[in-house]
């Protein structure tokens, strides 16, 4: 086992740290957590293009 971990592992982990985020910050904004799951989705996606670095392709399986 390598020390990097491996690309996937990262996303999952950097997923599943943006939903704990997501689900402190509702607690004072009252809105439904999957309204704002939603949002923050449209916003990671929207802003997504800008800070990929250009060495990454997405390519479909």
């Amino acid at each position: 086992m390598s020390a990097i971990p491996p690309s996937w592992f990262q996303s999952i982990l950097g997923a599943l740290i943006l939903a704990l985020l997501v689900a402190i910050a509702i607690r004072w904004v009252k809105l439904p957590y999957t309204i704002a799951l939603v949002i923050v989705g449209l916003t990671v996606g929207w802003l997504g293009e800008y800070w990929m670095p250009d060495d990454i392709e997405l390519t479909a399986c």
